[in-house]
């Protein structure tokens, strides 16, 4: 995932969620979500600037700029008068190369998916994190999509959510909380794609993310995933000793990067220092 962050500080969106202007639409502005809408814009837009624009007051404007590109129409999201946002938006950098721009803190009610006969995905207590894929991107539909998949992935690991928490703005209007748009169901058909198929690959993405190599601390409880164990941080490969996969708890770490062996855990099949990518955070 290609992720960058672009908070759209000037819109209208922000100034309204950040309490910077009165809450007239008695609705809460900020909240934990319980889900993510996927949506895409339904127009030929290609490149993230279209959309996308850093704040003059942003510290990393002209850094922001030189990645994005200047839209010099002045029609992004990040004005005052823009009644639009969401989250994330996927699309093209200045380069031509895919990425993913945060527009907004995931924990800010966002104005997507406008609302249907039994309330909205935008607010509390159903408000979701929302991601825009630009829809001229047809040539590149595949890499947009794997963005999706990715991104996806990253949020439901960090809240917890499986891949079921993950609808399309067609989907959130026919379960009455989102406005008449059938994105980005669509144009997912087009390119032989359906919103079944994408939370399975989600599935699979955070799938393979739990088992990636992990970091621990001492005193974590992990997944130890491997067969052989050492008695010290450096031994040499005929001192090692026979283990087998089990929940363990982390005992010592030495030299993290530089040792061989560098965890000492202790489990019911393990007791000894082990190797770093036979970790595992514990589901």
């Amino acid at each position: 995932m290609n992720l960058i962050q672009c908070i759209h500080y000037d819109s209208g969106n922000y100034i309204w969620a950040s309490g910077e202007v009165e809450n007239k639409m008695n609705v809460p502005t900020q909240a934990t979500p319980v889900g993510i809408v996927l949506h895409s814009t339904g127009d030929s837009a290609k490149d993230l600037k279209r959309y996308v624009q850093p704040s003059k007051s942003d510290p990393k404007y002209q850094e922001l700029i030189n990645l994005i590109g200047k839209n010099i129409y002045n029609n992004s999201w990040n004005r005052a008068t823009s009644k639009k946002g969401v989250h994330y938006m996927i699309g093209k950098l200045k380069d031509g190369s895919v990425a993913t721009a945060q527009m907004l803190p995931e924990n800010f009610a966002c104005w997507g998916c406008g609302s249907g006969k039994n309330g909205s995905y935008n607010y509390d207590p159903t408000q979701h994190i929302q991601i825009e894929l630009e829809q001229g991107n047809d040539a590149l539909f595949d890499t947009v999509y794997k963005e999706a998949v990715a991104l996806c992935a990253d949020i439901c690991i960090r809240y917890g959510w499986t891949a079921d928490n993950i609808c399309s703005h067609n989907e959130a209007r026919i379960a009455g909380f989102a406005s008449n748009h059938t994105d980005p169901d669509t144009w997912f058909k087009k390119h032989n794609k359906t919103m079944n198929q994408f939370r399975a690959d989600v599935k699979t993405a955070i799938a393979q993310k739990d088992d990636e190599p992990y970091e621990p601390s001492v005193g974590e409880v992990i997944r130890f995933v491997g067969t052989k164990q050492w008695t010290n941080a450096n031994a040499a490969d005929a001192k090692a000793k026979k283990a087998s996969p089990c929940a363990a708890s982390v005992k010592k770490i030495y030299k993290l990067g530089k040792s061989k062996h560098p965890y000492y855990i202790t489990g019911n099949w393990v007791n000894g220092w082990v190797n770093a990518e036979d970790i595992r955070k514990k589901k």
